[in-house]
């Protein structure tokens, strides 16, 4: 086939033109362009080779043996196509010149006006694309925000802070196209310098008008300033924040700007009024021009433009008495004073008034009154006012008793016909306009003496009474206090703390009634009645107070019917009671020592308690044993002799066996089963007192016997053994190891 292949092209120069033709599927497009031509005629059927020869824009042959021509194209320009076959009519050839066209594609690239800066951040695109042969037809941008735009170079704003992606994208005419994008290209800031200029006044007069301003602005990077102070000369440009100094030379109102810029374009400005008039004069009004000693002035500061500072120097003492703008004054003396204002709005723009006003000022009055008494218990109550006051001119007066006109003349007799406490007040004005007044709140008092207490609801007969929570409420002294305890209205008792106490039982309720040193009288019953209780006895007898240990002692009271008893004998043993028949009482000392004796009384609310120490002897000894058995020798006791003080003891074991003397801790052998009462005799010669104990004691055979609950079964087999012996342990083989 190779060879017919070559055959074929060597021949092919010499054949007219056939019949041959081919279509593809896009003759025309954009790099890279993928085409696919196929045979149209002859039919397949009738062609046993192919051979396709390609001819770019440069001149590089392509060669394909293939039915179909597969190939993508990327240069740029007119592609010849040539098709040989070899087929049923021999050997055919057809050629189209520059049958396929590739365009180039644009190269999408845009350049920015600038790329960082404060929001609103705007921002000049300008189109540098490089066309790939064809005519630009469509641009389409994103601004990396969502925003879109379709114009050639557009502006746009960022309104927000954030760092920006701008996607170009552009197509020719052939529609071909690219797109650029340029990653994090824009960084809108929010860093605006913080402009801080201040100036000491912004106020001045008498151009050429000097003022200092001070720069203490701040930002993200060195500051440049520009000074524009309102006037019509040229901006400032300054790159530091040192104060600036300017003088105005005209009257007029401007506005000092300073423009803050740093190193990314980001401007702040701020704005300072500035005025400057003509000349200061100083302008004020008061209230009152003729006045009273004591008496306030209001000053009311009225010049214009407002100052800077003002000083007010109201009595001419060359002294600042107040820097506000507009103070009051009392003058503390009378006399004439013209008051001076001080304007300042700075060091060279300031004025004096001293001339607007003449103030007089009066001596004051001095408002004085005295009753002749002001405290009463009783009604009606006459009090005569003397009045006491001092002022030049001449005066009139007011009389007000709680608010209320009662007389205009210079001195007061007034009925005061009712309980309560009473204001009183005079208001004096003289002939030349002074005025004054004195308010005594509460001055007069008219009260009625009042007294309460409190007192015990439950006491004993023979207790002193206490009384408690006394209050009382008086004007003058109280000089008798008289009580009346038990209600037979006879006095018991004179004075504030009483002493008394009941003889006999029964319920009361106590009176007291007071009398002042004006000759008012209160009185007061007791609210909750005091109940009298029987006072309790706690004497009593004892059989004997020296004793040996075990013999019993016997304890007696009177009797007093409704009452109980309580005995504690010192021993630890805790507290007997008894009612009140059971008069007497007996105890067994198990100790040797002296004991206290302790007898508690008590009968509802009386209550008594009386401890006598070391009232009771109880000499030694104390017969104490113990003993233990042995399971080999079942029989056989060791008993161990624990008595107290004992100079010798006697053993009886109580199985007929003879007694055992002064061995302390014998053993014994029992002669078989049963029970036993072991007696202890404890013996101390010295005192003379013996003692004894009786114990029992029981030997039982061990019985080995038992019963089973269940003798088999399956596993796990639970058995009870069951036996029937008691004072015994055991111990268990179960056989299974």
């Amino acid at each position: 086939m190779r060879y017919l292949l070559i055959a074929l092209i060597s021949l092919t120069n010499f054949f007219a033109y056939s019949q041959v033709e081919f279509s593809a599927s896009d003759v025309e497009g954009c790099a890279p362009l993928g085409i696919t031509i196929n045979v149209t005629n002859p039919p397949a059927a009738e062609v046993s080779g192919y051979l396709w020869e390609i001819t770019d824009p440069l001149g590089n042959v392509t060669n394909s043996t293939s039915p179909v021509y597969v190939a993508i194209f990327s240069e740029p320009g007119g592609y010849d196509v040539n098709l040989t076959i070899e087929g049923v009519n021999g050997i055919e050839n057809t050629t189209i010149l520059e049958y396929l066209t590739v365009h180039g594609n644009p190269v999408a690239v845009f350049s920015a006006s600038d790329t960082e800066g404060c929001y609103p951040f705007c921002v000049d695109f300008t189109d540098v694309t490089v066309s790939g042969g064809g005519n630009i037809t469509e641009w389409s941008w994103d601004f990396g925000n969502g925003i879109t735009s379709t114009e050639q170079s557009p502006s746009y704003c960022y309104p927000e802070i954030g760092t920006y992606t701008p996607v170009f994208s552009v197509e020719d005419e052939f529609g071909c196209y690219n797109d650029y994008s340029a990653a994090g290209l824009i960084w809108v800031a929010d860093q605006f310098p913080d402009v801080q200029v201040t100036s000491g006044y912004q106020l001045n007069c008498n151009p050429p008008a000097d003022f200092v301003f001070s720069n203490t602005s701040s930002g993200a990077s060195a500051l440049t300033y520009e000074w524009n102070f309102g006037d019509g000369t040229p901006i400032q440009t300054v790159t530091d924040e040192a104060d600036l100094n300017y003088s105005y030379t005209a009257i007029g109102l401007y506005d000092a700007c300073v423009t803050a810029i740093d190193d990314i374009g980001c401007v702040s400005e701020t704005c300072i009024p500035i005025d400057v008039f003509d000349q200061a004069a100083a302008d004020f009004s008061i209230s009152e021009n003729n006045v009273c000693q004591g008496q306030t002035i209001d000053f009311t500061d009225n010049t214009s433009p407002l100052p800077a500072a003002w000083s007010w120097d109201f009595d001419g003492d060359g002294v600042e008495d107040s820097n506000e703008q507009s103070p009051s004054f009392i003058y503390p003396a009378e006399g004439n004073f013209s008051p001076e204002l001080t304007v300042t709005y700075s060091s060279n723009c300031l004025d004096t008034e001293s001339n607007l006003y003449n103030v007089d000022v009066a001596a004051a009055l001095n408002v004085a009154f005295a009753p002749d008494t002001a405290l009463s218990c009783q009604t009606p109550f006459p009090v005569n006012f003397d009045n006491q006051t001092t002022g030049p001119g001449i005066l009139t007066y007011t009389w007000e008793i709680d608010g209320v006109f009662v007389s205009n003349t210079p001195d007061l007799s007034y009925d005061f016909n009712a309980f309560g406490l009473y204001d009183v007040a005079l208001f004096v004005s003289s002939d030349v306009g002074c005025a004054s007044s004195l308010l005594y709140t509460d001055l007069v008092q008219m009260l009625e003496p009042t007294v309460s207490f409190s007192n015990p609801t439950v006491i004993c007969t023979e207790d002193p009474v206490t009384i408690f929570n006394v209050v009382v409420t008086s004007i003058d002294p109280i000089t008798d206090w008289n009580w009346d305890f038990d209600e037979d209205n006879v006095i018991d008792y004179s004075g504030p703390d009483p002493d008394f106490s009941y003889a006999l039982p029964g319920e009361f309720n106590i009176n007291l009634e007071i009398l002042t040193e004006a000759g008012c009288m209160s009185s007061f019953t007791s609210t909750q009645a005091i109940t009298v209780e029987t006072q309790v006895e706690t004497s009593f007898t004892v059989s004997d107070t020296i004793t040996c240990a075990g013999e019993v002692l016997t304890f007696c009271v009177p009797e007093q019917p409704g009452v109980t008893y309580a005995w504690n004998y010192g021993d630890y043993v805790g507290w007997d009671y008894y009612q009140s028949w059971e008069t007497c009482a007996i105890h067994d000392f198990q100790d040797t020592g002296y004991f206290d004796i302790t007898l508690s009384v008590f009968n509802d609310g009386c209550n008594h308690l009386i401890t006598y120490e070391d009232f009771v002897y109880v000499g030694a000894p104390v017969a104490l044993f113990e003993f233990t058995q042995d399971c080999v020798d079942i029989f056989t006791v060791e008993f161990f002799n624990s008595s107290i003080l004992a100079d010798s003891v006697l053993w009886d074991f109580g199985d007929g066996s003879d007694p055992v003397l002064n061995i302390l801790n014998p053993s014994h052998t029992f002669p078989g089963p049963g029970s036993y009462d072991i007696t202890l005799t404890a013996i101390n010669a010295d005192v003379g007192c013996d003692d004894l104990v009786t114990s029992t004691i029981t030997i039982t055979e061990p019985d080995a016997s038992v019963e089973f609950s269940t003798t088999s079964g399956c596993p796990p087999l639970a058995v009870n053994l069951i036996s029937g012996n008691t004072n015994s342990y055991w111990e268990v083989d179960y056989g299974n190891g």
